[in-house]
């Protein structure tokens, strides 16, 4: 009787996380609160590129057009489990100028994705509960960087939403050393969602 509660709770809990990704209206002008917070959190990245001192567009002063995205899609919103080993792993990654960047593993997550299951190593973010998380996919070389794509994860919701997907900023200029997707991550999502 309490492994059947048990496995009832996970469930729900399962279900509960996943039902904060999904959107569901016949109107095809609304926005679901979740729609709407991509859709902001687009526009915010728009203008910290477009004006902020600290972006590579300004930095460089080169003309920002506007970031690309695919049309944002629930289906790319999981929930995950972060399994973790030894907490003193520490992963050396090479980046985009041959420097070689020590990067602290905070554990691999794995989630389901449209009907597969998916493995990523997640490295900490000194100071911070969210998770950094770099991966190759099938649309790499195609309608994505050839290079592969971040996303960052907040640990403490336990979802993993891959229409946050975003580039490093050396994809687009010169002058940055951003970490090289290790070809061992090439088990992402396998589809669209993000920055294209």
């Amino acid at each position: 009787m309490k492994r059947f509660t048990l496995f009832f709770a996970v469930a729900t809990a399962l279900t509960i996380l996943a039902s904060a990704c999904r959107f569901h209206s016949n109107d095809p002008y609304y926005l679901s609160p979740y729609h709407k917070q991509i859709v902001d959190h687009r526009k915010s990245q728009d203008s910290f590129y477009r004006y902020h001192e600290a972006s590579p567009f300004v930095v460089t002063q080169t003309l920002f057009k506007g970031l690309d995205y695919f049309e944002p899609d629930s289906t790319f919103c999981v929930p995950f489990e972060l399994i973790v080993g030894n907490t003193n792993r520490i992963d050396t990654i090479t980046d985009s100028k041959g420097n070689q960047r020590p990067m602290v593993v905070a554990g691999d997550m794995s989630f389901n994705l449209k009907g597969k299951l998916h493995r990523l190593t997640a490295y900490a973010i000194e100071g911070s509960h969210e998770l950094f998380v770099m991966f190759h996919d099938q649309t790499n070389g195609k309608s994505t960087y050839k290079g592969g794509r971040y996303v960052e994860v907040d640990s403490q919701k336990g979802l993993i939403d891959f229409n946050y997907a975003y580039y490093p900023y050396c994809f687009y200029t010169e002058g940055y050393a951003c970490p090289i997707v290790p070809k061992k991550e090439s088990r992402g999502p396998g589809g669209a969602g993000g920055e294209k």
